[in-house]
């Protein structure tokens, strides 16, 4: 049963791409069957990015025919893109703030680390 398996699907092909990069429509190559004809994705060639992801998955599961909120994996995954683009943003905040490090620096924290 597995041999069968692994055989039905050694036809899939692998694609890598990051899902941060604006030229990568993620959710339409993902999800073809909810983006019918390619449009609508967080980042669409002809309309840029999207300003606000949380009010565009907001817009998409409510949509009027209920397909995207239907789809149990999309809404995982749309939950899952939230949470990790929210986190990034929120994190460069201590990253930018001029105390990250608190009074030392990355480079005396680098040489007392190195000495040790």
């Amino acid at each position: 049963m597995l041999s069968q398996l692994i055989l039905c699907c050694s036809h899939f092909v692998y694609l890598l791409f990051s899902e941060f990069d604006s030229t990568e429509q993620v959710f339409v190559n993902a999800y073809p069957w909810l983006f019918p004809g390619g449009i609508g994705d967080v980042y669409d060639p002809r309309r840029g990015k999207v300003k606000d992801i949380h009010a565009w998955a907001k817009h998409l599961l409510r949509y009027h025919d209920g397909r995207f909120l239907q789809d149990q994996m999309f809404s995982l995954y749309v939950f899952n893109f939230l949470q990790r683009h929210t986190n990034n943003s929120q994190g460069n905040f201590f990253y930018k703030d001029k105390n990250f490090l608190g009074a030392y620096g990355i480079h005396p924290l680098s040489r007392t680390y190195s000495n040790s």
